[in-house]
């Protein structure tokens, strides 16, 4: 069973409509049944997921929006549509909207920022984060975002001098993105 938990929360064992392809504006499922007297505890694969849309749903009718992460984005089109789309679907699943804003315009960082968004994600590929990433990390924080995420694993010897430059956390394919998902709806002021 841990085994399994871990696989769900790294996205290695996908959950079509919940880790994989979720649609944030469908309506929660009913209920499941509870368990037969006497009988093991259900476990439904998506639970863990489910909580965490269960936070954004109270969030959303609490304020009348969604948490939402501002995806950064640094180069060209070409540059960052890859982790943009892998950020967005990385997000989705619990309940986080996204917003894109060039990370060298702060009046748009800014207004996304303004938006409600907490959280930052750069997006772009690696030889850009090599040139641009810690100067995106300071303008995302200057328009008022106040953790930053990168889209992408840094290399070994890379990845320390991020971390110092501001860059709180990475995502990628085989993270915990069950963990970040629960750290950026703590970071967004959604309670649990």
């Amino acid at each position: 069973r841990a085994a399994r938990d871990a696989h769900l929360a790294r996205r290695k064992t996908p959950l079509t409509g919940v880790s994989e392809f979720p649609n944030i504006a469908e309506p929660a499922p009913a209920e499941a049944p509870a368990p037969v007297a006497g009988g093991l505890p259900r476990r439904r694969y998506a639970q863990a997921y489910e909580a965490l849309r269960d936070r954004s749903d109270a969030y959303l009718a609490a304020t009348g929006k969604r948490p939402t992460v501002v995806l950064a984005t640094i180069g060209g089109m070409r540059d960052y549509s890859a982790r943009v789309g892998f950020a967005g679907g990385a997000l989705a699943p619990g309940g986080i909207d996204v917003v894109e804003a060039p990370a060298d315009d702060p009046a748009a960082l800014a207004a996304g920022c303004d938006a409600g968004a907490a959280v930052a994600c750069l997006c772009s590929s690696d030889p850009l984060y090599s040139e641009r990433a810690v100067d995106a990390a300071a303008a995302v924080r200057a328009a008022g975002a106040r953790s930053v995420y990168l889209a992408g694993r840094p290399a070994r010897d890379r990845e320390a001098g991020l971390r110092e430059a501001g860059i709180d956390g990475f995502m990628f394919v085989g993270s915990d993105i069950l963990a970040m998902l629960g750290d950026v709806l703590t970071e967004s002021g959604v309670s649990a």
